[in-house]
């Protein structure tokens, strides 16, 4: 998909452009846990709003830093 370190993906939900669409299936559930004001540590997270996984193939590290939007 030609991703590097540092790129960086708004999501809302839909697959943001240029974005694995596998990758987003697997990252999904803790957008969602994020949005019903949930802690990512459930989820084996390293913060409330923050986790790292890795895409289906075994290639690339994601780290996921959830933003609240100012109102």
């Amino acid at each position: 998909m030609g991703l590097e370190p540092g790129d960086t993906f708004e999501c809302t939900y839909e697959t943001p452009a240029e974005f694995c669409p596998t990758s987003f299936i697997k990252i999904f559930p803790a957008m969602e846990v994020v949005r019903c004001n949930g802690d990512l540590r459930a989820l084996g997270g390293n913060g409330p709003y923050e986790t790292t996984f890795i895409c289906p193939d075994g290639v690339v590290l994601f780290k996921l830093t959830a933003e609240r939007k100012a109102k």
